[in-house]
């Protein structure tokens, strides 16, 4: 990955996972940004020998997710 920009697809059936692809597309290192879907332990640890960082989003009941540290009404708006 040179600039940032997505250069890899792959296609695979249904019952494969999107951790399970994660091989065929992953970079040698850097920055891997992706979905909850690759948020198991093995892909996170494919990422780590592979030598990327991870920002995976982690799922809600994970260890090690931080709590939103103040809610959004303190900061003007009508969000909930």
């Amino acid at each position: 990955m040179s600039a940032g920009l997505i250069n890899q697809v792959a296609v695979t059936p249904a019952k494969v996972t999107d951790h399970q692809a994660l091989p065929d597309i992953c970079p040698d290192s850097g920055m891997v940004f992706a979905d909850k879907g690759y948020s198991a332990a093995a892909a996170r640890e494919f990422l780590t020998r592979r030598g990327c960082h991870t920002g995976v989003i982690l799922k809600k009941n994970m260890k090690g997710k931080r709590p939103r540290q103040r809610p959004l009404a303190q900061f003007g708006t009508n969000a909930v």
